[in-house]
């Protein structure tokens, strides 16, 4: 029979806690960005709402001009979780930065 592992209400609180800082003291867009996809992939986002909107109001001004994951990902998170934003900027990034003339 496998093992099974418990996590108690105890565990999954420090988890979540950890989880919360690490997102806060994330000081590089890119990888908060990605924290947030990951912690939304999993399905969990719902335990860390206020740091999410906190850190997406952080890096949506952020100028992803260089890298097209980036412009993607921080445009999809954004739209994904109610943010204005437009998709112009996606648009015009593919056609000034990826299809040549």
């Amino acid at each position: 029979m496998p093992s099974q592992t418990y996590l108690g209400t105890k565990d999954l609180d420090q988890v979540i806690r950890k989880g919360q800082e690490a997102l806060l003291n994330s000081s590089d867009p890119l990888r908060t960005l990605k924290i947030i996809d990951t912690i939304q992939k999993l399905g969990i986002e719902h335990h860390f709402e206020k740091e999410i909107n906190l850190q997406l109001g952080r890096v949506g001004d952020w100028d992803t001009a260089e890298d097209l994951f980036a412009t993607a990902l921080q445009f999809r998170l954004l739209r994904h979780n109610g943010w204005p934003t437009c998709s112009g900027t996606f648009i015009s990034h593919l056609i000034g930065h990826y299809i040549e003339f």
